[in-house]
């Protein structure tokens, strides 16, 4: 039986299938997560909203990388639209500028429009919906009364959620 469970694992790591999984579950720690600092400096202004969120939704959006840029036009680390950032955006490193493209600015915005989010929706911002709502716009929530039934936001949902306790350790004191 432990021999068939080995060939099992083996053709399941040779076909991909464990990859989703163990990027899912992989636990992160404060040597491989970019930009712990200002995660946790953004939840601490925006009480709301969780350092492990915004991690999480980092990963999502743009696997931390902080020149992303969408398809969609979404730009930074945190992959927010242009008229969003127009409307939201922080100047959170203090150079006078709201930059998509400085980490800083990004996660601070991303904390401010999560938060507005919440409020707007009147639900708490680790909820699903409000999630959703990053990713689709609250007005796709709205309209479909919870999750949008998008292949997309779907997924984006389910990978927000599933990361978020292995950045739990970005909400604990330092």
């Amino acid at each position: 039986m432990g021999l068939l469970l080995a060939a099992v694992t083996v053709v399941l790591h040779l076909t991909g299938a464990l990859d989703g999984l163990e990027q899912r579950y992989r636990p992160s720690s404060p040597r491989t997560t970019p930009y712990a600092d200002l995660f946790r400096a953004a939840a601490e202004r925006y009480p709301a909203v969780s350092a492990a969120q915004l991690a999480a939704h980092a990963r999502a959006e743009s696997g931390f990388d902080p020149d992303a840029v969408s398809p969609a036009g979404a730009q930074g680390l945190m992959q927010i639209v242009p008229g969003t950032f127009g409307d939201f955006g922080r100047d959170a490193d203090g150079d006078g500028e709201a930059d998509p493209f400085d980490p800083a600015d990004s996660v601070e915005t991303a904390a401010a429009y999560l938060t507005w989010i919440g409020e707007q929706l009147d639900l708490p911002v680790s909820d699903e919906r409000v999630i959703a709502a990053y990713n689709a716009g609250p007005g796709a929530v709205q309209e479909a009364g919870g999750v949008p039934d998008f292949e997309e936001t779907r997924t984006y949902v389910e990978r927000v959620t599933g990361w978020v306790p292995g950045y739990g350790w970005l909400d604990r004191p330092a």
